[in-house]
């Protein structure tokens, strides 16, 4: 997950999928450094995590070696833990204001759904860039479309959308400043064999009588 959406990040600051496209058409945008059509160096950017849970915490250093400024947002994280880590705890909209990619890592619930909505895009640079691998609710996607298509934003990176999959019809589809993946952050052949390995782990802990580490409904051990 955390190799994905820094790959995300870097494939909009350099528009390494718009150039793919573009040489597929058979487009050559090579010639003399285009420097009007080239992206931008992560290195030296503000970067606004919203949302920083534990995905968001290990991402951090994957960041550290660009120079970045790395700002957070998350009501349930203490200023002294993000400290700890070299971040800044902002609010969201002084975040947005500030950062030049904006990569979101909530979970959905009642208060974060939607949480990402006209208001909030309007408040980010003009350029920045959105990042989205966390989950589609959290996302008013109308309104992120219009930010995309009037030029405020320079791109996005989403692998998670309001329908899964997307319509063909949807018009994020055929915008040329987004790069799309079909929600595959979270997977690698790594992380299913560690996955495998855990339950594995924890069903040998199970029948021998040792604690089990991954439970969702621990209470049952009790019975």
């Amino acid at each position: 997950m955390v190799e994905f959406t820094l790959g995300l990040i870097l494939a909009e600051c350099r528009g390494i999928g718009r150039a793919h496209a573009a040489l597929s058409r058979g487009e050559w945008l090579g010639d003399l450094y285009r420097y009007d059509r080239t992206g931008r160096e992560l290195r030296g950017q503000t970067i606004g995590l919203v949302g920083f849970g534990a995905i968001a915490q290990l991402l951090v250093p994957y960041l550290r070696p660009f120079d970045l400024r790395i700002l957070a947002f998350d009501p349930f994280v203490s200023a002294e833990r993000m400290a700890a880590l070299g971040v800044e705890k902002r609010d969201l909209p002084d975040l947005l204001a500030a950062s030049d990619v904006v990569s979101i890592h909530a979970r959905v619930t009642p208060e974060t759904t939607g949480m990402m909505g006209a208001a909030q895009f309007a408040q980010m640079k003009p350029g920045a860039y959105f990042i989205n691998t966390a989950r589609g609710p959290l996302v008013d996607y109308d309104a992120l479309y219009a930010a995309l298509a009037s030029g405020h934003l320079g791109g996005a990176g989403l692998d998670t959308f309001p329908q899964e999959p997307p319509p063909p019809d949807w018009p994020m589809l055929h915008l040329p400043n987004v790069t799309l993946t079909p929600h595959i952050a979270g997977s690698s052949q790594e992380s299913a064999q560690r996955g495998a390995d855990m339950v594995a782990r924890d069903l040998a802990a199970f029948l021998t009588g040792q604690p089990v580490v991954n439970c969702v409904n621990r209470a049952v051990l009790a019975e």
